[in-house]
């Protein structure tokens, strides 16, 4: 396993706590809202996190996470537009 492989889902969503599992936004991972331990609020939306390093970075600068966010979202949409 590399340095950053993980064995544990993480990742960081945002939104409905009832959602079964979101995305950390700086890392990608899988996390489920109901058993995170690290969350963030940001404008009103709720942000879930692996750990708190990826909370740590969220928290000093998320337009830079929230960006890319919406740069996957925006490609994402295009790919599956007919």
């Amino acid at each position: 396993m590399d340095a950053h492989e993980h064995r544990h889902d993480h990742g960081a969503g945002h939104g409905n706590a009832a959602t079964s599992a979101v995305k950390d936004p700086v890392c990608g991972m899988t996390v489920d809202p109901a058993t995170a331990k690290h969350r963030s609020d940001f404008e009103g939306q709720t942000y879930y996190f692996c750990g708190a390093g990826c909370r740590q970075k969220f928290t000093a600068d998320p337009h830079k996470y929230l960006a890319r966010l919406r740069g996957v979202a925006r490609s994402a949409a295009w790919r599956s537009s007919p």
